[in-house]
């Protein structure tokens, strides 16, 4: 990529010609920044060696094989998603991230790039920021499964931008909601006489999901307080003529009641039977009464009963039940803005600034089944990894937890890594007392990069099918016929660098002895090589062609 110079005077008629057609060719409307001007140094050396993500393997941490691997990626963000598109490409449900704000502050929650804060005299701030964070949701989105959805805090400083900018990444008919979170409100204006804004007490949360037409089960939130049972129109004005019949001498004309007949009859004849079990005339009634009632008789029945009446005004109503929630909406009030209480009691002191509340995960974490793969690669401390190990330990579930974050100011080793491994092995919290870890097991890489040699190449290709599969042990391995066998609980492993006939024979013997499942990946930079009639002798396998990136990266090494 050419670098820009600084003037137009400097510049030759070519540049200047190829400048003024990318300008004539950019969108008229829609969000529109300078996307070019610096180049990320994760973006240069690529140019030049393979991004790989290295094993750490004295970093794992196995406790139990029945449960998840867990994955944590210490290293640049744009690195590890541009790698994870070579293993996970369409295989995660669920993202959740947390990015720099860009309050153009010097401090180390703000936005840095190329490894330099970029405060509010930059003039390319926020376009800085845009191309950052571009370059970030597209890997991301190409991740996600078509049934997967995003989550992305934000607060009021990027806020129309980054939804300007996932409208058109993610498209605007993809956009579900913006939440809003409840943050601690903090004014330093309060000592002065006058004000220059209003102090801000909200952040924000966007959600989309990866297609139009996704749909997510129904959400409820407690109550501060129980809402008694009330009365509500019958008749609604869906307009459905099979659903307009007689009750107490009333036809609708249009619109429909809200019940099939035998649904409201039967609600008719509960409403007597409560008159007389309660006693008393109906104008004694009481709505405490009645939610008594109701409670006490679906209890017996083991299922809610339905109540139908006719009201003072001589339009049938139905019985609202009492409850203690509400149907979720986007307003999040009721989560507490964060968890560092929880950090400490981890770590018996303050080691970071403002991490989300526990509690906003395992929300969001709910719009996905229980065996989801959830990303966040904007790890920081790694709550999204406290609060899924949580869930699964509520619920039974096996979600599987991906963890990036860098480590600027050590937060991936002395914080990350450290919260990640004392949440699945256990820990002495700050008061002395022993905490039970919630199990799993865990893998740790570091981003790096390697020349095209092709040895080095070759073993981190095989480790990118391990990650892939989530199959890490390694089992048998053949220099001379140029194989390795690799397994986890159920699955088996098999690489193979060589396809010749001796190289084949030599490995078909081995797998047959494996009474599992098992796959295999043979690396050629000629695919007619691998021929389905070359494994009609083996057993219970499944020969899958080596992944376009990673075959990519297998042959810029033999290039």
């Amino acid at each position: 990529m050419m670098e820009r110079k600084s003037g137009y005077v400097q510049w030759s008629k070519e540049e200047l010609l190829a400048h003024i057609e990318k300008i004539e060719q950019q969108r008229k409307y829609g969000l529109v920044w300078d996307e070019e001007r610096v180049q990320e140094e994760f973006e240069s050396q690529s140019l030049t060696s393979l991004p790989v993500l290295q094993p750490i393997p004295s970093h794992s941490v196995s406790l139990n094989p029945n449960q998840p691997t867990h994955i944590l990626i210490e290293g640049d963000n744009l690195h590890a998603l541009s790698v994870l598109n070579y293993t996970h490409e369409n295989a995660v449900d669920l993202i959740y991230i947390d990015p720099p704000y860009n309050r153009g502050l010097r401090d180390s929650n703000d936005f840095r790039y190329n490894d330099k804060y970029i405060d509010r005299s930059d003039t390319f701030r926020h376009s800085k920021w845009l191309s950052f964070m571009a370059k970030r949701l597209l890997a991301a989105k190409t991740l996600l499964k078509e049934s997967g959805a995003i989550f992305v805090s934000i607060d009021d400083h990027e806020l129309a931008q980054l939804k300007l900018l996932m409208d058109d990444i993610f498209g605007e008919e993809n956009y579900k909601n913006t939440i809003l979170l409840r943050r601690g409100a903090k004014n330093v204006q309060a000592q002065f006489d006058t004000i220059d804004k209003l102090s801000s007490g909200y952040e924000y949360v966007l959600f989309y999901s990866k297609t139009p037409n996704q749909r997510f089960a129904k959400m409820v939130k407690e109550l501060e307080q129980t809402k008694p049972g009330a009365w509500n129109n019958h008749w609604r004005g869906t307009d459905r003529p099979t659903m307009r019949y007689e009750l107490f001498g009333i036809t609708p004309q249009t619109g429909q009641w809200r019940w099939g007949r035998a649904r409201s009859l039967a609600a008719i004849e509960n409403y007597q039977l409560m008159l007389q079990e309660i006693g008393g005339t109906e104008n004694e009634l009481t709505a405490s009464k009645i939610d008594a009632w109701f409670l006490a008789k679906s209890a017996e029945l083991g299922e809610e009963v339905d109540l139908l009446r006719l009201s003072v005004g001589k339009k049938p109503e139905h019985y609202i039940p009492p409850t203690d929630t509400t149907l979720l909406n986007d307003v999040w009030f009721d989560i507490s803005p964060n968890s560092t209480s929880v950090l400490k009691s981890i770590f018996g002191k303050k080691v970071f600034d403002n991490p989300k509340p526990l509690e906003l995960i395992k929300r969001i974490s709910k719009f996905v089944g229980r065996d989801a793969v959830v990303l966040d690669f904007f790890a920081g401390s790694g709550t999204t990894a406290h609060a899924l190990l949580e869930m699964n330990e509520e619920d039974g579930g096996q979600r599987q937890i991906i963890l990036v974050t860098n480590n600027e100011n050590d937060i991936c080793t002395e914080v990350c890594y450290p919260r990640f491994k004392k949440i699945l092995a256990g820990y002495e919290n700050s008061r002395g007392v022993q905490v039970k870890g919630f199990g799993g097991n865990l893998k740790y890489f570091r981003a790096s990069f390697v020349k095209n040699q092709a040895s080095e190449m070759l073993n981190q290709c095989t480790d990118l099918l391990c990650l892939k599969h989530g199959i890490y042990t390694l089992e048998k391995e053949s220099d001379a016929a140029g194989w390795k066998i690799f397994s986890s609980l159920h699955t088996y492993l098999a690489v193979c660098y060589r396809v010749d006939d001796e190289a084949l024979d030599a490995l078909r013997v081995e797998m047959n002895q494996i009474k599992a499942e098992k796959i295999l990946y043979c690396f050629t930079t000629d695919p007619a090589e691998v021929n389905a009639c070359n494994f009609s002798n083996w057993e219970n396998l499944r020969v899958l062609p080596v992944p376009p990136g990673i075959l990519n990266l297998y042959r810029r090494s033999r290039s």
